[in-house]
């Protein structure tokens, strides 16, 4: 079982000592830049369909020079280590590729790490072979992709769309396992992202057979619970558990460091395709402001709030931390 490198990284950085308690504690670790939606999947449950803000964010665009812009800002003036792309959808759209690439090698120029999530409709070898080549994380996501099973890892022939995407899948793994740069022994820059309902309560074991083929390719399997949260509050619980069992390592998220998802509840920050700042990526109401007008003095002031709230492991859930964690933290924060 291998750690995710950005994971291993964050935890890294809540174990240094700096100012203000840890380094993770000292700095806007993530700067999450989602891309515009553009999906071709039209995924049942889908938290970005039909939102009249995602066709405001698309008219209010920043080019591209913003973006950048940004980058070398937080990593001058705040020690952000790491650029997500998250997409809201596909980041790695045709219409969006190019950008997306050079969000990457923009920040991997300048010493950021990147993290990248695709669901796989739209890789190929150049794109798989320039994702290796810089480094970046990658999270493939299963929500929409439910043909993928143990079996997927040898060989099975799958029809129609599936089988591009499934053929997609290998060109990545592919691509990294043969690029000349690889991460630290013990870690990969690959994972999958799997998310938990009700069929998993009934039968656990094709979940569990999936995670322990992904494990014995190297890939990081992390499970998750949809953000449309289930009626029935034992229900819920019970789809947590579940998904929390089947996660390496037994961690929540994939950036779960301290208790909370540090990319949407901690060490970071979100400027939308509009530059509308969020806490989390797939927030899409409660903005904080423009980056494009916002002081300096103010947007300290957010990212410090940011930093200190620990009150949700996932406030898009608003997935309150347990006790239980509340002391593991505290234990934690003793040990450094």
């Amino acid at each position: 079982m291998k750690k995710l490198e950005i994971t291993k990284k964050l935890e890294t950085m809540a174990k240094k000592p700096a100012r203000f308690g840890s380094l993770l504690e000292d700095s806007v670790a993530i700067l999450n830049l989602p891309a515009i939606f553009r999906c071709q999947k039209e995924c049942t449950s889908c938290v970005m369909q039909g939102r009249p803000r995602i066709d405001r964010e698309k008219e209010g665009r920043l080019p591209l020079w913003m973006m950048l812009k940004a980058i070398s800002r937080f990593r001058e003036s705040f020690g952000t280590k790491f650029v997500t792309i998250n997409g809201r959808g596909d980041p790695l759209h045709p219409s969006l590729v190019d950008e997306t690439l050079e969000k990457i090698a923009f920040s991997n120029s300048r010493g950021i790490g990147s993290y990248i999530f695709t669901a796989g409709e739209n890789l190929d070898d150049e794109v798989c072979r320039m994702l290796a080549w810089q480094g970046a994380n990658v999270m493939i996501s299963l929500f929409g992709n439910a043909f993928v099973d143990a079996d997927f890892f040898d060989g099975k022939k799958y029809q129609g769309k599936e089988g591009i995407v499934a053929k997609n899948i290998r060109t990545l793994i592919s691509a990294f396992e043969r690029s000349e740069k690889q991460p630290e022994e013990g870690l990969t820059r690959l994972g999958m992202n799997y998310v938990v309902g009700e069929k998993d309560i009934v039968n656990q074991s094709r979940l569990m057979s999936l995670r322990a083929a992904a494990n014995e390719h190297g890939i990081f399997f992390i499970c998750n619970v949809n953000f449309r949260e289930e009626t029935d509050r034992l229900l819920r619980k019970k789809i947590r558990e579940i998904a929390k069992q089947n996660s390496d390592f037994g961690l929540e998220h994939s950036t779960y460091v301290d208790g909370v998802c540090q990319m949407g509840a901690g060490s970071s920050i979100t400027i939308a395709p509009d530059g509308e700042i969020y806490r989390c990526p797939y927030m899409l109401d409660g903005s904080d402001g423009n980056i494009t007008t916002i002081t300096l003095e103010k947007l300290s002031r957010i990212l410090s709030g940011h930093i200190r709230d620990r009150k949700f492991s996932c406030v898009l859930r608003k997935t309150e931390i347990t006790q239980a964690e509340r002391e593991e933290n505290f234990l934690g924060l003793k040990d450094r």
